[in-house]
């Protein structure tokens, strides 16, 4: 799923590298979301919150780095924010009306 993300010799990164990198960009979402700076569209970010957002994933994941204009992060973000965003927010939204109740 990613192999445009490799590591500095060139071999794609293994599939729990992958995994593990999903998680840390849901993670990063998942505060923008309760500081409720999350964008519904990851084309809608910010400046801001792009910037912090490829700062947090290339200061964990080195692999990351191996690249110009943070392209690598941003193809991970523009792949997987838009299905994370509507099941996160449907999450929430179905979460805040049981509390209501």
């Amino acid at each position: 799923m990613m192999l445009y993300v490799e590591n500095a010799d060139g071999t794609a990164i293994s599939g729990t590298c992958a995994s593990e990198i999903r998680e840390f960009a849901r993670s990063i979402w998942r505060g923008f979301y309760s500081r409720e700076i999350a964008p519904k569209k990851w084309g809608d970010a910010s400046k801001d919150i792009r910037e912090e957002y490829y700062r947090e994933m290339e200061n964990e994941f080195r692999v990351l780095r191996f690249c110009d204009n943070h392209w690598k992060a941003h193809a991970i973000a523009a792949s997987i924010y838009p299905q994370w965003y509507h099941t996160f927010n449907k999450k929430m939204h179905a979460s805040a009306k049981k509390a209501v109740r």
